[in-house]
């Protein structure tokens, strides 16, 4: 199970934007704006831009530009939730798509959903 996670179950202990942003590693920092400029299409990516100190943080602390538009984000946070797993409507078609694209966050809210 996760120690610092995602609403939706990812584990943000293990995201490189999140470890790079913790350690202020320059090189990796820079490595991730290349890919997000090269590989994802954001073209104004620096290393300030991809930081992030993970899901449950709020402005001015860095985010992904990508989180702060997450619809799964925003729906625990307006309903209050520590996470998907203590939502009365899980598993949501817009979880289940992380889930499909990310099988270990749903093994991380059924893990939370299990010591519920």
């Amino acid at each position: 199970m996760h120690t610092y996670g995602a609403y939706c179950g990812l584990d943000c202990d293990a995201c490189p934007a999140r470890t790079a942003h913790v350690a202020d590693d320059l090189v990796k920092l820079e490595e991730l704006a290349r890919q997000a400029r090269e590989e994802w299409g954001m073209a104004e990516a620096t290393p300030d831009t991809v930081r992030c100190v993970g899901c449950y943080g709020d402005p001015p602390d860095p985010l992904l530009s990508y989180c702060f538009e997450c619809g799964v984000r925003a729906c625990a946070r307006e309903r209050g939730l520590p996470t998907c797993a203590e939502c009365p409507e899980y598993v949501c078609e817009q979880l289940k798509k992380i889930i499909e694209a990310y099988p270990e966050a749903g093994r991380n809210l059924e893990a939370r959903r299990a010591k519920g």
